[in-house]
């Protein structure tokens, strides 16, 4: 018997003879059924061509994406977000990335590799870098977590100049501050980079 990683309820994986006959390996790091159902997926029928926010209008793109493309014009916006960020989201976030929980990245193995071998492939990964504040408090950096844990290859290509937390800002001032990364020096850089 295992446990959900969030609300530690016991659950079983041996639920049907299917499974039995089918040879798959046995997950040991998983939410329970009842916490995953609170995971609300964001799939692209139902979501803006360029975030990936969801959307009820049939317009392709979101009104900040829309500011975005007008403003930078030769940059195509293409964000994938996962999941709508309810409230259930933002505490399984809180608690992996400001509490350090980092075993909740075993959560997201599956999604993220399946996502990243159907949608990107042929992408190298790059993991956008904390700051060494957040990384010091942590010990970890969360997106660098997640890849490890899913065994998906990443490469550094980024490094955080400037002080301050994206989190610690608001919206309008995120917007308006200067690019906090710069490429590392020497590195070549990929023709698609994720």
């Amino acid at each position: 018997m295992i446990k959900c990683l969030w609300c530690g309820q016991p659950q079983s994986v041996f639920n049907c003879l299917e499974f039995y006959l089918s040879y798959r390996e046995i997950n040991n790091q998983i939410f329970c059924k009842s916490c995953k159902s609170k995971l609300d997926i964001i799939t692209i029928t139902n979501s803006c061509a360029g975030c990936c926010r969801p959307t009820e209008s049939s317009d392709s793109f979101c009104l900040d994406c829309k500011m975005w493309l007008k403003k930078y014009s030769k940059t195509t916006v293409n964000h994938h977000a996962l999941f709508k960020y309810n409230d259930f989201a933002k505490e399984i976030m809180k608690q992996f990335k400001y509490q350090g929980d980092y075993i909740l990245a075993h959560g997201f193995v599956n999604i993220l590799r399946q996502i990243i071998q159907t949608r990107y492939s042929e992408y190298v990964i790059c993991p956008i870098p904390s700051n060494q504040s957040n990384y010091i408090k942590r010990g970890f950096i969360p997106t660098e977590c997640l890849l490890f844990t899913a065994g998906i290859p990443y490469t550094s290509l980024l490094k955080k100049v400037g002080k301050g937390s994206q989190a610690e800002r608001k919206r309008k001032d995120r917007l308006g501050i200067s690019q906090p990364f710069e490429l590392i020096e020497g590195i070549e850089i990929p023709s698609k980079i994720l």
